[in-house]
């Protein structure tokens, strides 16, 4: 009985530094990616550049209420408003109906 005490110990301590180690190193990748990905953003995609008065779109599902949306949300420089409005009533919170 005093083995699988002390082997039900080890094993929460092992999950609980599993824990702590996934923990660090996702705060340690979010912190590089955010250093990193702008100015990799940035150098790929200069101001002069042809693509930039492109269209952006996106098409998304929402898992939560099963909505789906395909939106053009700028076109050059500017966002276009309604296009955000729309976005942000496809990702309130779902649970309340709070759009940010």
């Amino acid at each position: 009985m005093a083995n699988k005490v002390h082997w039900e110990a080890s094993n929460q301590q092992l999950a609980t530094t599993m824990r702590t180690i996934h923990r660090n190193l996702f705060g340690v990748s979010f912190l590089v990616a955010s250093i990193f990905l702008p100015a990799v953003d940035s150098r790929a995609m200069p101001k002069d550049s042809p693509d930039n008065g492109a269209e952006r779109r996106l098409r998304l599902y929402q898992t939560h209420t099963g909505e789906r949306i395909e939106v053009t949300f700028r076109h050059g420089d500017p966002y276009l408003p309604d296009a955000t409005a729309k976005l942000d009533y496809v990702l309130r919170d779902y649970r309340t109906g709070d759009v940010a």
